[in-house]
């Protein structure tokens, strides 16, 4: 019961981020929905979210916006590795 609390509660932490990112994506930038979608997805460098918004989507203009934060996210992924392994 406890392994099943842990996971619902990590999902549900998770969840919160991903809300709070793409409400204000959409406040901040004016950025459609399926652009929010997408620059997230780019931020967790997620390949598999991207084809599936561009199937829900059905055209590939959530591209440009992915392809503009995924390089960010995985730059920003490897410094913070870095950082941390010298901790």
């Amino acid at each position: 019961m406890t392994d099943l609390f842990l996971k619902v509660l990590n999902l549900s932490f998770s969840a919160t981020w991903v809300v709070l990112a793409v409400v204000a994506a959409r406040l901040w930038f004016r950025l459609p929905l399926l652009n929010s979608l997408a620059s997230m997805t780019g931020s967790m460098t997620c390949s598999a979210s991207l084809a599936a918004l561009i199937q829900t989507a059905g055209t590939n203009d959530v591209v440009s916006t992915y392809a503009a934060t995924y390089p960010i996210a995985l730059v920003n992924m490897v410094l913070v590795m870095q950082l941390l392994a010298k901790l």
